[in-house]
């Protein structure tokens, strides 16, 4: 398989207050690859893949993306919308995407059928946390994104949601994406997962 650069991390570091959490960090991102970051709690880890994903910005250094390349962010803490339902929040989530409304359906529709949701419409509210985490997966991986990048991942999941997560990384259904950096304390998830 031909790797192609996805991502190039430069020099980069990163202070909070008087601490250093990284300093002229570099690596790159290619097509395939399955990262893992770990650390302990308070590291930078959070910070680091904020950076990547560019929702924060270094201290120094810089962050490269290679021309079109789509990330998907999964954060540590979902923040869905209480008062919609599994599919309005997919939805949404497709609001500035140019498709049409058959293909925004089908997308919706297929990635709840993925997630082995039973109520689409399930309102958000009475969702149990490991629902919720496969809702707040589907909604990022609903644009296809070619890097996903996931902060704890199998957070709230029970066993059977972190079998279906492996299952989706590993490339079994279309559009899960095959290059992905992830931070997690799941021992046995990095191990099945990571490069």
């Amino acid at each position: 398989m031909l790797m192609t650069l996805m991502l190039t991390c430069q020099n980069v570091s990163r202070t909070i207050g008087p601490r250093t959490l990284f300093d002229s960090l570099s690596f790159t991102v290619n097509s395939g690859d399955r990262l893992a970051v770990i650390g302990g709690n308070g590291s930078g880890k959070t910070t680091l893949l904020r950076i990547l994903a560019g929702l924060d910005s270094p201290d120094s250094g810089r962050v490269s993306l290679s021309q079109n390349i789509l990330i998907g962010y999964l954060p540590q803490q979902e923040e869905l919308d209480e008062q919609a339902t599994a599919a309005g929040v997919l939805y949404d989530a497709l609001h500035e995407e140019h498709l049409d409304e058959a293909e925004r359906h089908s997308r919706v529709q297929a990635m709840l059928s993925r997630a082995e949701f039973d109520d689409f419409d399930a309102p958000v509210k009475i969702l149990s946390g490991g629902w919720r985490k496969r809702l707040a997966i589907c909604r990022a991986l609903l644009r296809q994104p070619d890097l996903m990048i996931m902060d704890e991942p199998t957070n709230h999941l029970d066993l059977e949601g972190i079998v279906w997560l492996e299952k989706l990384l590993r490339n079994s259904f279309p559009g899960s994406p095959s290059t992905f950096v992830m931070v997690s304390h799941d021992r046995i998830f990095l191990e099945n997962m990571a490069t």
